[in-house]
């Protein structure tokens, strides 16, 4: 099927996506089949954009049409095994509407590609969730230029969705290849788990492991979201203030010499992407250095300074662990660059600016020797700064902050909504997403009043009851934090599960939801 045809069959599944349609259910027939036979289905009938589609326990379907679309994909039932794979000959786009589950002890993976010129790209185009409770989830086999075959994922649609994979990564189970963030609305991503995208080489463009933020946050919660591809150049693209990654963040390092990488990250409050230079080299694949952004005040009210510093970030820090997976490896790390705008209290030069470390869970900052300054100040500028390179082991972590050097005043470091004017009353009403989401066992809601009056900020589980009032009084305009410790208000421990915040003021009703997670 060529590009064409493939745009006007998606065109009209679009309309049935759109439209109200009253899904079927469908399943494979017991035996080895291809998606475009009718007879690999029970009743002789092929799944359409409509329908809820499950690879019965025993059963292996393989792909035959250029396109697939429908509502939710299961692979598996109660015990398995199932199987859901790529063909080996053309490549495939699939469209799944709801969500995809890849139930125990079944998989859900790409094969080597036959004897053909190409190697071959499979799309797919997610709405919903994706959870891997199996055993392969494998979205990159074969060698590049020879049998190579790759499955990349678009995630799609103004919902929320969320990834999980429940087992550990291997090279043949939970590894993604390519991913593109492309949401719409106020629709997020957010992970259950570690998201592994896959690491190693490779010599076509076409099929590297790549992370493209084009619009829509990813939250990560405890986990992270980590790039191992060790190419700098166009693997990981996009970050900006409307899709970046909200928690942590890992990215390979090369296996030689000294590499430079930016991490497209922030927090709750803004995009504050930080970029890391490591001297070393790793000892094997499957290294990489994670950056989790923190929103707090990186001192702990007992930290001490170094001469050259006497104040650190009170709106942010970040911390940055080397892992080497299955071994133990060491690797040094020199040089950062922070982001910052119009909030992070900087004034209008940052010439009196440092960035500094501390390798002691932040008991004691040094003051980095910011060999490269800047000396004016722009909104979402950035600042770097050399250090004596610290050694990272295995699973080892340090932290960074910005700081302002002892004896100026230039720089307050403390939130803020202008630099340089008195804090103005918001331009908006506004409720932002919590963080970190998902979390346990406490968030934070940040939001926005434009005008004065009765305020109230409540959690509602999915019955639409309210739980909890974490907020009811009157309040001024102005920007304002509330916190919840998952307890409803007569002190009970909720469940893990997705909860509802209404935030209502005059003339103002807004809600979002959040996912408590044990």
């Amino acid at each position: 099927m060529n590009i064409l045809n493939r745009v006007l069959t998606i065109a009209c599944c679009a309309v049935l996506i759109g439209a109200v349609a009253f899904a079927g259910d469908i399943k494979s027939s017991g035996k080895k089949g291809v998606w475009s036979a009718d007879s690999t289905w029970i009743g002789g009938v092929q799944p359409g954009a409509a329908d809820n589609v499950t690879i019965a326990d025993g059963d292996t379907v393989t792909f035959g049409e250029d396109t697939v679309v429908v509502n939710n994909l299961t692979v598996g039932e109660t015990s398995g095994p199932a199987m859901l794979q790529f063909p080996k000959t053309h490549d495939i786009w699939l469209w799944v509407n709801g969500n995809i589950v890849v139930n125990a002890n079944c998989g859900f993976r790409t094969q080597t590609r036959s004897s053909l010129e190409g190697d071959l790209v499979h799309t797919i185009f997610l709405y919903g969730n994706l959870t891997h409770n199996g055993t392969v989830l494998d979205f990159r086999s074969g060698s590049t230029n020879s049998t190579g075959a790759v499955g990349n994922f678009q995630l799609l649609g103004s919902a929320d969705q969320t990834l999980t994979v429940s087992t550990l990564f291997s090279t043949s189970n939970g590894e993604f290849n390519g991913i593109r963030v492309n949401k719409s609305g106020s629709g997020s991503v957010i992970l259950g788990s570690d998201i592994q995208l896959a690491g190693g080489s490779s010599s076509n463009d076409t099929t590297y492991p790549y992370l493209y933020l084009t619009r829509g946050k990813v939250y990560t919660g405890n986990y992270a979201l980590i790039h191992r591809y060790a190419s700098n150049t166009g693997s990981v693209a996009g970050g900006s203030d409307s899709s970046y990654v909200i928690g942590a963040m890992g990215r390979g390092m090369g296996n030689s010499g000294s590499a430079t990488r930016e991490f497209p990250i922030g927090d709750s409050l803004s995009y504050r992407p930080v970029t890391v230079r490591s001297t070393t080299g790793g000892s094997s694949t499957g290294h990489y250095i994670k950056v989790r952004a923190i929103h707090g005040n990186a001192n702990t009210g007992s930290s001490t300074f170094s001469p050259s510093i006497d104040k650190v970030a009170s709106v942010r820090y970040f911390q940055v662990t080397y892992v080497q997976q299955g071994g133990a490896a060491t690797m040094g790390v020199d040089r950062f660059k922070i982001g910052y705008g119009t909030d992070d209290g900087v004034g209008t030069g940052n010439d009196e600016l440092r960035i500094a470390f501390s390798t002691n869970d932040r008991a004691a900052w040094t003051g980095g020797a910011q060999t490269v300054p800047d000396t004016t100040f722009t909104p979402d500028a950035a600042l770097q700064d050399s250090i004596a390179a610290v050694t990272l082991a295995n699973n080892g972590s340090m932290f960074i902050a910005l700081a302002r050097l002892a004896g100026t005043t230039s720089n307050s470091l403390n939130y803020t909504t202008s630099v340089g004017y008195d804090v103005k009353t918001p331009a908006t009403w506004s409720l932002e997403q919590n963080y970190p989401n998902p979390f346990n066992p406490e968030t934070e809601i940040r939001y926005s009043t434009l005008k004065a009056g009765e305020i109230s900020l409540s959690v509602y589980n999915i019955l639409g009851q309210r739980i909890a009032s974490l907020v009811s009084t009157a309040m001024e305009p102005g920007t304002h934090t509330a916190r919840w410790n998952g307890r409803d208000d007569a002190g009970r421990v909720m469940p893990s599960g997705v909860y509802i915040y209404k935030l209502e003021g005059p003339g103002f009703v807004q809600a979002r939801r959040m996912v408590l997670m044990k």
